[in-house]
């Protein structure tokens, strides 16, 4: 009974034995289970900041790119806006020749009436001259040429009409010259400007 006794003794210690062996690598099981479940955090952790930035520099590059994208068109814009301010001063130009166009004519017409004054002038002083020749030779009978005379005042009243018309005419047509050309450089002087501070805002914008 003694030799069972014994045997059952063994056999429950090597029970033991292994039982206790088993609970040893179990536990040394989830410790190891544990540290794999820690780092696994860790890197699951580490990949959500990873996505988090990415998303954050996506949304940054996004952004940037639709800065630049509002610069380009806002540049587009004033190119454009230069443009047809430079098509808007190619046909002012084109009307002020047309005005300068009208002034030559005046001033073609105002040659025309110059060469009648030089005509009428001429004409007065053969008048003139031949009326004093007649006259001398007449003696009293000289006063017959009264008419010539008085032919030539008239012929000098239409001179002095025709020059003053003439002076009136020069001086209208200096005035109108002057208010065109005035017109013209403030014109000018607008549309140059505006096209500059357009150019200065494109430069700013880039």
């Amino acid at each position: 009974m003694s030799s069972k006794f014994e045997m059952s003794v063994h056999t429950l210690k090597n029970k033991t034995s292994l039982l206790k062996e088993s609970a040893e690598n179990q536990s040394a099981a989830l410790t190891e289970t544990s540290s794999a479940l820690t780092e696994i955090s860790g890197m699951v952790d580490q990949n959500v900041r990873y996505a988090e930035r990415a998303l954050e520099e996506s949304t940054q590059s996004q952004s940037h790119v639709n800065h630049g994208k509002d610069l380009v068109e806002k540049m587009l814009t004033t190119m454009l806006e230069i443009s047809e301010s430079s098509q808007k001063m190619a046909q002012q130009t084109e009307t002020n020749n047309r005005e300068l166009e009208k002034i030559v004519s005046v001033i073609n017409e105002i040659t025309e009436k110059t060469h009648i004054i030089h005509d009428i002038v001429f004409q007065t002083k053969l008048l003139s001259f031949n009326a004093s020749v007649e006259a001398a030779r007449a003696g009293e009978h000289g006063k017959g040429f009264s008419v010539v005379a008085e032919e030539i005042g008239n012929l000098a009243e239409m001179s002095g009409k025709a020059a003053k018309e003439i002076s009136n005419l020069l001086n209208m047509s200096s005035s109108t010259v002057h208010e065109i050309v005035k017109a013209n450089q403030v014109k000018i002087s607008g549309l140059m400007h505006s096209n500059s501070e357009k150019v200065k805002s494109g430069g700013e914008c880039a």
